[in-house]
């Protein structure tokens, strides 16, 4: 199977620590989450290598869940991302890198690998369209 990564990166004007909130903090992820899961209710997310990641919905159920796998504050934040769905063994990892650049925070996202099998190929244009929903509200949040 070929590899198959979703590569985004965006250009914020906020101090890192703002970004790093938005991405981290329940409330604020939830927002942007939003963009493109409105089902989604809470994140429970426990940041430190290790720690679990879960994603409820409206309905009590868990949407997804995932574990830490790096987490550097202010620099970078990797887990996995695996939907709760019946017969299906889809995970991807998630990783932000954060960098400042001339008082402005670049932001890169990686998700995949989304070609290990054809089924899970199928998903990646639905997540590449996820994050371009998701980081311009990034941004925004951020920039508030």
């Amino acid at each position: 199977m070929r590899k198959l990564f979703i590569e985004k990166a965006i250009i914020i004007d906020a101090h890192i620590s703002d970004v790093w909130k938005v991405l981290t903090d329940p409330q604020l992820n939830k927002q942007w989450i939003q963009e493109w899961w409105p089902e989604l209710e809470t994140l429970e997310a426990d940041w430190r290598p290790g720690g679990h990641v879960v994603w409820k919905l409206k309905d009590g159920q868990t949407g997804a869940d995932g574990k830490v796998t790096i987490a550097d504050p202010y620099t970078m934040l990797s887990f996995s991302f695996r939907i709760n769905e019946p017969n299906t063994s889809k995970q991807e990892i998630i990783t932000y890198k954060l960098e400042e650049r001339d008082n402005h925070t670049y932001l890169l996202v990686t998700v995949g690998d989304y070609g290990d099998t054809p089924e899970h190929e199928l998903c990646y244009p639905g997540a590449v369209e996820s994050w371009d929903l998701s980081l311009p509200k990034i941004k925004a949040l951020s920039e508030k």
